[in-house]
């Protein structure tokens, strides 16, 4: 099975995560969320275009919200109505934030 390499693109705002999060790619991704929730600002992180969000992918993006909190910032999970993402988010019970449109975020 082919699966998609894994992208991510920093706005200054949002980080766009797209692809799989596997086994080989689930490193990089904590340490740019690491990286990030460290600012104490409000960041959000947009899984829409994610295709493959195994557990430890899920662990990760917990584990960012928290120390964002922790660190006075917010990280806000963002998901397209719909995507793979989305129905993963739901069923785990992780808050987020929901999108039909780009750019028409309302909450969850």
């Amino acid at each position: 099975m082919f699966e998609t390499p894994l992208s991510m693109e920093w706005d200054g705002v949002v980080l766009r995560v797209g692809g799989s999060v596997d086994e080989y790619s689930i490193s990089e991704l904590r340490d740019r969320l690491a990286g990030l929730v460290t600012t104490n600002r409000a960041l959000k992180v947009d899984v829409s275009e994610v295709e493959f969000l195994p557990s430890a992918g899920i662990g990760i993006l917990a584990r960012a919200r928290a120390a964002a909190r922790d660190s006075g910032g917010v990280l806000d999970i963002v998901a397209r109505t719909g995507c793979p993402a989305q129905r993963i988010l739901d069923i785990t019970g992780i808050p987020h934030l929901t999108s039909d449109e780009p750019g028409s975020i309302a909450s969850d």
